[in-house]
């Protein structure tokens, strides 16, 4: 029966009883999915990223530029010939060395936001041991992908690491909230 729009069905008193079970079971059976209640972002209060930052610059001021007669960029730069023959040490030593003021700037205040994010969501001790060992296998990586010829310095390696793993973190916790592929990618973007 229509009226004004809306449709009514009309049933024999007699079958009430199995319309209601019916109706109360087609209800259970299509209802939507449960949601998972979302996760507490972790939200660790630090400002460690950014000490890291400010760390990049005094080491800087000790260090100064790059330059071929500098021990310290003698003996930490990430020479790739020499991470291959064994001074794997160098995959770390990079990361703190940098070859002008300009450089070191721009990846201390890079430090001080995605480190203070990472560190933040991981906390401190596993944060830096995620900055610190993405960086170094990111001039390892890079050392055996370019041969004996390249050399690097400077922490970006490390903050492209923290990128990706604020983003993977982001996309699992995306996820685990049930959330479809359309909305769990974008932190990859």
């Amino acid at each position: 029966v229509a009226s004004e729009g809306r449709y009514a069905v009309a049933i024999d008193v007699a079958f009430g009883a199995r319309a209601e079970a019916l109706i109360a079971s087609w209800t259970r059976e299509n209802e939507p999915a449960a949601r998972a209640a979302p996760e507490a972002e972790p939200d660790l209060p630090t400002n460690a990223g950014i000490w890291i930052g400010l760390a990049l610059a005094a080491f800087f001021a000790v260090t100064g530029a790059w330059s071929e007669t500098s021990p310290w960029f003698e003996l930490g730069t990430a020479d790739a010939r020499r991470i291959v023959n064994g001074q794997l040490w160098r995959s770390v030593t990079a990361l703190t060395l940098h070859s002008d003021a300009a450089h070191v700037l721009g990846n201390a205040f890079s430090c001080g936001v995605f480190g203070t994010l990472l560190l933040r969501r991981w906390g401190v001790g596993v944060g830096a041991w995620i900055l610190l060992g993405s960086g170094a296998l990111g001039n390892l990586a890079t050392a055996l992908w370019h041969g004996s010829q390249h050399r690097s310095v400077g922490a970006s390696t490390a903050l492209f690491g923290a990128i990706g793993a604020l983003a993977a973190t982001e996309l699992v916790r995306r996820r685990r909230q049930r959330l479809g592929w359309n909305r769990a990618w974008l932190p990859l973007a």
